[in-house]
């Protein structure tokens, strides 16, 4: 199969894609790590991936001789898509304080009461801006839920779920950079 897929043959590459899924997902899931799960969809890094590799495998430009080697080639194409990732959002700009407050964050002078008000009042904000099914999601998730776990209550297949999750984070994300 590896050499009918090597070979140019469509069906083939599709088969082994498809036996290899399970492991390409593993190892985004691995290497994005705790922190980039939050911020970046495992099967969407496994998608870029593949986007990535199957015009080189149509082309012929990679010697393979087993599975065990594909998986191999898609594991250092996502390490280093995740570890461009990485680098991309450490070079995102950190929003400076303004001078005015430097004194208020360096004495400690902020009430914690009052932090813990203004903190409920943007999430508050934050949440208004969701419909009710991705505040019910966005719910789900804080709980703990895994998204197999979400789609079986929610009787919805997981991969658009995992898609909605996605798009869901993002626009939390957007909407806490515009701070409005």
């Amino acid at each position: 199969m590896v050499r009918r897929a090597a070979g140019g043959c469509d069906a083939a590459l599709a088969h082994l894609l498809q036996r290899c899924e399970s492991k390409f997902e593993i190892v985004a899931r691995v290497s994005l790590g705790p922190l980039l799960r939050s911020q970046v969809d495992t099967l969407d890094l496994v998608q870029s991936m593949k986007r990535m590799l199957i015009p080189g495998l149509r082309a012929g430009r990679f010697q393979l001789d087993s599975p065990e080697q594909l998986v191999a080639l898609a594991a250092t194409v996502i390490r280093r898509k995740v570890a461009l990732y990485w680098r991309q959002q450490r070079r995102k700009n950190v929003p400076s304080l303004p001078e005015a407050a430097l004194p208020q964050v360096a004495g400690g002078e902020r009430d914690p009461a009052v932090m813990e008000l203004e903190n409920e009042d943007y999430l508050s904000r934050l949440l208004d801006k969701l419909t009710a099914e991705e505040r019910r999601l966005f719910q789900l998730q804080l709980e703990g839920m895994t998204i197999a776990e979400i789609a079986r209550l929610l009787g919805c297949p997981a991969g658009p779920l995992r898609a909605k999750l996605c798009r869901l984070r993002k626009k939390l994300r957007d909407a806490a950079e515009n701070r409005e």
